[in-house]
């Protein structure tokens, strides 16, 4: 897709939440074929940024402009599906489609075929979905919003319940699924060492405001980022440029030149 092309505009965007400003004066662009990622501190307003470009909150004042007719799909915390999927994990994937005149056709179809395969969960389509693992279960939550053929795809927090090797594991599939589709994706995530190595954009989220990072390995130099955590940052890396972690800088410590 051109990144050029502008999916939807946010001018002057307010959200208040029971009297409390949660998001002020918000102005930005998402742009067709980003991938964003959103960081921030609990309770910043992350998810309330998804569910305002999804329609289920109203601004308290400003506005959010599609300039073309966009279909989303939304990946909430996985926390929310696992008392209620007890149904096997073709289902679960397909349900959404059981209003369309496509669903039929669907066991045929070439571009079923690749997300199923894409997402790895072919060998436990059968499988009730309340049995799999907590990654697993992502897997199947991604091939279910993708199968809906979105143009935009919201994540929330998709390596929640999660052990750290496997959310390496879903992370490497979700580059590739950026990689082949070109999907927009907007996904919040406190995943601070990830966000620079897949993301081509970092919203960060503090004190109501949004800055915008172009460039997300540059979101580590930025002062909200550092008033954001309470601290000075220095980044570890390890091969390819790649931040590895994170770390405290000691404000105590000089740079001496030595090693």
């Amino acid at each position: 897709m051109d990144l050029n092309n502008s999916l939807i505009e946010i001018n002057d965007l307010n959200f208040t939440y029971d009297r409390v400003p949660v998001l002020k004066n918000v102005n930005l662009t998402i742009k067709a074929g980003d991938f964003i990622g959103i960081i921030g501190p609990n309770g910043s307003g992350k998810t309330t940024f998804l569910k305002l470009l999804l329609g289920l909150y109203k601004p308290t004042k400003g506005e959010i402009i599609f300039k073309k007719k966009v279909k989303m799909s939304y990946v909430p915390q996985i926390k929310n599906f696992n008392s209620i999927m007890n149904i096997s994990v073709y289902n679960v994937i397909t349900l959404p489609l059981s209003g369309s005149s496509i669903f039929s056709k669907y066991h045929k179809d070439k571009y079923f075929d690749n997300i199923v395969k894409v997402t790895r969960i072919k060998n436990f389509l059968k499988i009730p979905f309340i049995e799999l693992s907590g990654g697993q279960q992502q897997r199947v939550l991604i091939a279910r919003s993708l199968l809906q053929r979105p143009d935009i795809v919201l994540l929330d927090e998709p390596n929640t319940g999660i052990d750290a090797f496997t959310t390496n594991s879903f992370y490497n599939i979700l580059k590739e699924i950026y990689k082949v589709y070109k999907f927009t994706i907007i996904m919040v995530s406190h995943d601070l060492n990830i966000i620079p190595t897949i993301c081509e954009s970092v919203f960060c989220v503090f004190n109501g405001e949004i800055n915008v990072h172009s460039e997300p390995k540059k979101v580590f130099e930025c002062p909200v980022f550092d008033e954001m955590l309470g601290s000075n940052l220095e980044l570890l890396i390890h091969g390819h440029s790649i931040p590895h972690r994170v770390v405290p800088k000691h404000k105590h410590e000089k740079n001496n030149g030595n090693t």
